[in-house]
């Protein structure tokens, strides 16, 4: 289901207003919400480029911590 929040986040994407953490977070619910794979085509190829680097998706989670300076969990690392 597509809500006004996720219409205004993908506005803000377009115009830049995101910071790096709000597009990661982004795509990860676009995806699991499976509307990325309504949107064009664009939006894939770039989800698909951060979930190589580990940015999004499972898996994802130490680089979330590290970038919002959160302590890593050694655990997971």
């Amino acid at each position: 289901m597509i809500t006004n929040d996720i219409i205004n986040t993908i506005m803000d994407y377009e115009t830049g207003k995101l910071a790096d953490i709000e597009v990661l977070e982004m795509f990860d619910e676009l995806e699991e919400t499976g509307l990325l794979y309504k949107l064009q085509g664009s939006y894939s190829r770039v989800y698909s480029a951060l979930e190589r680097e580990g940015l999004v998706g499972h898996g994802s989670e130490q680089a979330r911590a590290f970038m919002k300076g959160e302590p890593l969990n050694e655990a997971e690392v």
